[in-house]
């Protein structure tokens, strides 16, 4: 463990413009103790990130900015169930070619999402019908406050659309994750992109899923981007029916009533699809991601941003919310 400057640019999907006066790798609790003591002679809270494919950086941290380095991975069998425990530094796809590898069954829906195993909760990750929280046993964590090792388990995280505990209390550090997984495969395809898939194992699924997201999203490679940038709005029945402007979109009803609209199609038919100022803007390939194409900061992001919701409000009266976190 080593406290030093570190240019974070190239840690972030985006590529922006980042450095940290003070950046540490932590691999457990020792680590964390150290670094926390540290963070307090600096003056400086503590920032954890990931491999910033969720994240917004600043240009520059004033924060103590930490990483973990744990991609550990360990598995217990219990009953008719693979409990599988990772470190929160394992790339998220990382750890689906190891379930595919021993055949454990369930994450396949979630295949090709970009970033590393420690932040899936965090944002509560869901792709094509299934959530991170419909697999999810329990998470380590560190409490900053306390200096202590928690467990949390699915009910204590929290978990709605995109969201869950850990947005709201920082000083929670997440250590590792534990999913339940099976040994049985069920394919879930009822997602509209699914519907005419037959997966013949678990292997067969993960690589329909990859193709699909490769096909319809832009390689960050290609084009720095984080995924989707603006959360699908969810309204009541009231709302959704007492504005005609939405009548004519596409929806899904949910199980507590509430219509669930699709911010890729309300931005497009907005006009922002393949939309830039300066170097970012929306993707000409999806217009629910928003990309970088040179040089530019978190101040351009939020300008496009901006702009993008107001562009929205106008023409549809919806309030769109952001899905990645500045940090």
């Amino acid at each position: 463990m080593k406290i030093i400057k570190q240019n974070l640019t190239a840690a972030n999907n985006l590529g922006l413009e980042s450095k940290a006066q003070f950046f540490s790798f932590f691999n457990g609790s020792d680590d964390l103790c150290k670094l926390h003591a540290e963070a307090k002679k600096i003056d400086a809270h503590v920032q954890i990130i990931g491999a910033g494919t969720n994240t917004i950086f600043p240009r520059a941290f004033d924060k103590l900015v930490i990483k973990s380095s744990d991609k550990s991975i360990s598995e217990k069998k219990v009953k008719n169930n693979i409990l599988v425990t990772a470190g929160a530094a394992l790339i998220w796809d990382d750890l689906i070619d190891f379930c595919v590898e021993k055949k454990y069954c369930g994450l396949a829906n979630l295949a090709g999402i970009p970033g590393t195993v420690g932040a899936a909760p965090v944002q509560n990750i869901g792709a094509y019908g299934v959530e991170l929280s419909d697999l999810l046993e329990e998470v380590l964590c560190f409490d900053l406050k306390t200096q202590k090792e928690v467990v949390l388990s699915n009910s204590d995280c929290v978990f709605s659309y995109r969201s869950s505990i850990f947005q709201s209390n920082p000083h929670l550090i997440i250590l590792q994750v534990t999913l339940k997984l099976s040994s049985e495969f069920k394919p879930l395809t009822t997602y509209k992109d699914l519907e005419n898939t037959n997966p013949t194992d678990e292997a067969n699924f993960v690589q329909i899923v990859r193709e699909i997201r490769d096909a319809k999203l832009p390689n960050p490679t290609d084009f720095p981007n984080i995924g989707s940038f603006f959360k699908n709005p969810i309204m009541s029945d009231k709302d959704f029916h007492s504005n005609d402007k939405l009548q004519s979109l596409n929806f899904q009803v949910l199980d507590d009533g509430n219509y669930k609209l699709s911010a890729a199609q309300i931005l497009e038919a907005s006009g922002l699809k393949g939309a830039m100022i300066g170097n970012v803007g929306m993707s000409s390939k999806h217009s629910l991601v928003l990309i970088c194409n040179g040089l530019c900061d978190a101040s351009n992001v939020k300008n496009f941003e901006d702009l993008a919701k107001k562009t929205v409000h106008d023409n549809f009266g919806v309030i769109l919310e952001r899905e990645p976190i500045y940090l």
